[in-house]
């Protein structure tokens, strides 16, 4: 008997590539942008909620720009 093919959904694919490449904190504007991110008990991601696009694109820059630690913005 075959085995059914490996299913992973989009927003896993890529909170597994954002901890591939040692982000650990997110932002974005709605709570089910990254619905990995949202449940502290499977991801390793902390995800921080913004009011609109701009505050979390400066949030993740300016996040970015500490030493050895990659910003991310959804």
């Amino acid at each position: 008997m075959q085995q059914p093919p490996f299913e992973i959904s989009a927003a896993r694919a890529l909170v597994d590539q954002l901890q591939i490449n040692g982000v650990e904190r997110a932002y974005c504007c709605r709570a089910k942008a990254i619905c990995p991110c949202s449940t502290p008990a499977t991801s390793a991601v902390s995800l921080t909620v913004c009011r609109n696009e701009a505050g979390a694109a400066m949030m993740a820059d300016a996040y970015g720009k500490a030493p050895a630690s990659p910003g991310f913005a959804s």
